[in-house]
């Protein structure tokens, strides 16, 4: 999994606003985040369920926000990078292609290893 490779963040840290989708819009659109507005709100990792995007969850539901955070924040937005970023997307465009590619057939061109 390439994201173990980049994660610095423990479980609870990669959730809604959290490493990883900060990582993204630092990469994607940077101009529209603030360091100075980060603020970390890791979770509690419950066994069996998390809202970390990458526990490894048994079951999932659905939880207003207002029930485990008090900013929005559900993660660890202070290890996010810009670099990180580009790797997680593309991460996500590979996975993306491979399901293309499965149901449509056809080859993959994927550069990402």
């Amino acid at each position: 999994d390439h994201i173990d490779d980049i994660r610095e963040s423990s479980d609870g840290g990669m959730g809604h606003a959290g490493e990883f989708e900060t990582s993204l819009m630092l990469y994607l659109s940077s101009f529209n985040i603030s360091k100075d507005d980060y603020i970390d709100e890791p979770v509690s990792v419950d066994k069996g369920l998390s809202s970390d995007l990458y526990a490894a969850n048994t079951f999932d539901r659905y939880r207003f926000f207002d029930d485990f955070t008090d900013s929005g924040v559900v993660g660890t937005p202070s290890f996010a990078s810009k670099e990180k970023g580009e790797i997680i997307m593309k991460m996500l465009n590979q996975e993306y292609e491979k399901i293309v590619v499965n149901h449509f057939g056809g080859e993959s061109h994927s550069t990402f290893s």
